[in-house]
């Protein structure tokens, strides 16, 4: 190989790579995460608000409503990544258990919200 080659080579591969790190370093929010949390945070809402809708009409229902907009709100502000892996099975499985009989009750409200509480404690970052 000839030097001036290697040396081109060298300087490209120098430029490439400064280019990914500041990519990474300065746009990795606006480029990957922002879009990752909307993503998640949409697929959620709708998931949910289908659950939401078999459940009849009370003031839990919309108690239930409120808590959750509030709750993906705070996804959407976050600056946490850990939203979008989260393993949520319990928040889920206490929708399948509203769904079945389509009725909620103060008592399967409150384990939501403790449940939701649970979630932002262990994924919202400590200020």
């Amino acid at each position: 190989m000839k030097r001036g080659c290697f040396i081109r080579t060298v300087v490209i591969i120098t430029i490439l790579i400064a280019a990914i790190l500041y990519i990474l370093e300065n746009k990795f929010d606006e480029y990957f995460l922002e879009p990752g949390k909307k993503y998640f945070s949409e697929k959620m809402k709708s998931g949910i608000l289908e659950e939401i809708n078999v459940i009849k009409q009370s003031p839990e229902k919309d108690s239930l409503k409120t808590m959750l907009n509030n709750f993906l709100e705070e996804i959407k502000e976050s600056k946490s990544i850990e939203f979008a892996f989260g393993d949520d099975e319990n928040l889920f499985s206490e929708f399948g258990k509203i769904s079945a009989d389509s009725i909620i009750t103060k008592n399967e409200l409150e384990d939501i919200s403790k449940i939701l509480k649970k979630i932002k404690n262990e994924r919202l970052p400590k200020n």
